[in-house]
């Protein structure tokens, strides 16, 4: 049971450092410039679906909803990043006390 216990220590450790990886992007001057940049083409995507949707072919407004839909996960990750590793942080402190017991 204990190796289980070090394997889940591992994982967290893995995932805490994978999230603070991403909040460093997130936070450094090039990802503030990716997070408007994508906030400009989900923008840019909103507005050809606005202005196009009436004459638009089914299969090009499922693909620029596609796009959006992808864009708007990308920037979820990068705009959560910072609480995603507040909690993961969290929930390794209280693994590592557990394992301590």
């Amino acid at each position: 049971m204990e190796s289980k216990e070090t394997e889940e220590i591992k994982d967290k450790k893995e995932e805490v450092k994978r999230i603070k990886s991403i909040e460093a992007v997130a936070e450094s001057e090039g990802g503030k410039l990716l997070i408007e940049e994508i906030k400009n083409k989900i923008a840019f995507n909103v507005d050809t679906l606005v202005n196009s949707f009436l004459t638009m072919p089914e299969a090009q407004m499922r693909a620029v909803c596609a796009n959006i839909y992808s864009l708007l996960e990308v920037l979820r990750t990068l705009n959560r990043a910072e609480k995603d590793a507040t909690i993961a942080v969290t929930e390794l402190e209280k693994l590592l006390e557990e394992n301590k017991e």
